[in-house]
Order: C-alpha cells, then structure tokens, then sequence
C-alpha cells in the first residue's frame, strides 16, 4: 500500500524539526559550558591550598627607535598543584585612563601566564592590578576558591633625549617627576569621579573610597571595620562583578569605544553594601554588592 503523500512530508518535517532542536540543544550547552568556563565565580575560600607565587610586572624593553619605549606587561600565577579551572585578569591604566586588559583561563592547570608589548614616547604613569583565581572542585556539590591579587607601577619619563623609568623615585629629580605625574593623574580621576558622585547623588561621608588599582593594599590586610575572613569574601565578589559587568562588556567594544577612567569602589560605613562607579562607552554606570 503507497502511504498517503501529506503523511510522507508530515513525517519529514517532524525529523526536521528534531534534527534542528538536537542542533540547537547542543549548541545552547556549548554556549553555556564556555560562559561558566570563562566567568569568574566566587565560592568559599579553600584554606587548606594557596597559590606558590602571583605577580604582574611592567618590564621595559629598549628599541630600534631612540624616540619611543616597549612595556612588556605580564602576568602570572602558579598553585600548589593542578585546579579544576584558573583564571586571571589583569587591568592597566595610563596616566589614569584605560589602557588594556588581560584575561586567560585554563582547565586542570596550576599555571597561568600572559602578556602583551605596547610602544609609548612621553611622560607615562602606568597602574596594573591583577586578580589571579583558582576553583577548586572536590565533588559535585562541594566547591571552593582560592584568590590573591598583584600590582604593578612604572613612572616613565622623557629627559634630555632618553627615559628615565622607575616604580619608586631615587632623586630629587625623580620625585618631582612623580609628584607631576602624580598630580596629572589624580586631577583627572578626581575630577571624573566627582561628576559621578553629583550624578549618582551620593555623598562621599558615607563610604570609604577606594579606586580598583588601590585594592591591591587589602591583600594581606582586612577592608575598613571588617575582618580579614569578610574582606576576602567581599573582594571575591568584588571581582566576579567586575568580570561580569566591566571586563567583559570592555573587551567586546571597538577600540574607540573603551577609553574611561580608572573606576572607584565605595565601601559604605554602615557595612551594607558597596558601589563601583564608572563611565563606559559615554554612559555612567554603577554597580551594587549587598554585603
């Protein structure tokens, strides 16, 4: 018996159709599997592992041209043995504007290593903070993290036909140099940062102030009136959020859409909540962390 024609092709339609939500399924956990993979997630801090070495260096590099400096800007991190996932990110800032992130992550590794070569030919002040994450995968449910963070500085300076680099000043010369560069800096963020304030409506007495290249000093020292244990916590969140909702749009803009100033995180005194405020792509933003 010829089976009926509108039978034949409902048939064919209905395996289409599984065919493409087959594709699409699998498509959809690949999307996501990439998305956990590459989003830094705060869990309880392991106490029992701990990370060998981390640090971010700015390296300078001489060149071919007598008129223009290279920076090796490099990042890297090992643990004590090998974790489900590693991660680190890195930001840099010139003078206090953006200039560059790193971020990479791995699988099943303790190491972690990246950098980039840039060129620049006047007075520089460079800022890099970097955050080095490790998540630790015992069982199903029973998940931990390990974190720390790394900085660096660099004072470049363009005297009488050659540079002059340094993290800390050794002269007189070197410290006016600092204090001028210094003084740049601070007078652009300063002045960034109090449009964001009159625009947010948020008054300063309130919170404690710490611009991001600043939260290297709560490494080894608990945040203002909280423990070292709530500090750590705080700080894990702090950078799962700036992954999440900085890092990330960032990278996915045009290049002439990325530049900003350094963002600022406000600690509110009563311990509730913090802020981070920036402004990205023209557009003020501001990011809230219950505490």
């Amino acid at each position: 018996m010829r089976q009926a024609k509108g039978t034949g092709d409902c048939m064919y339609k209905y395996i289409y159709i599984l065919i493409f939500m087959l594709i699409l399924g699998i498509t959809a956990y690949y999307i996501i599997q990439k998305e956990v993979k590459t989003t830094i997630n705060y869990f309880p801090i392991d106490e029992t592992t701990s990370f060998q070495n981390a640090e971010t260096t700015l390296d300078i590099l001489q060149t071919k041209k007598e008129d223009e400096m290279t920076i090796n800007w490099h990042i890297q991190s090992e643990t004590e043995k090998p974790l489900y996932l590693r991660q680190d990110i890195s930001l840099l800032y010139e003078n206090g504007k953006f200039k560059g992130a790193l971020s990479k992550w791995e699988e099943n590794t303790k190491n972690i290593e990246t950098q980039k070569t840039f060129t620049q030919n006047d007075h520089q002040h460079y800022q890099t903070i970097s955050f080095h994450h490790g998540e630790i995968h015992e069982g199903k449910k029973d998940i931990k993290s390990i974190q720390t963070m790394s900085s660096d500085e660099r004072y470049i300076v363009a005297h009488d036909d050659e540079f002059i680099t340094f993290k800390q000043p050794k002269n007189d010369k070197m410290q006016q140099w600092k204090e001028k560069l210094d003084h740049l800096t601070n007078e652009r963020v300063t002045a960034h940062w109090e449009e964001l304030f009159n625009y947010y409506d948020i008054q300063q007495n309130d919170y404690y102030l710490i611009p991001i290249t600043k939260l290297y000093a709560y490494n080894e020292q608990p945040l203002p009136s909280f423990t070292m244990n709530e500090s750590q916590k705080i700080i894990g969140q702090l950078w799962e959020g700036l992954y999440k909702n900085y890092l990330l749009p960032i990278t996915q803009m045009e290049e002439d859409h990325k530049a900003h100033y350094i963002p600022i995180v406000l600690l509110r005194k009563d311990k509730t909540h913090l802020l981070v405020l920036f402004e990205l792509n023209g557009k003020k933003q501001k990011l809230k962390q219950k505490i």
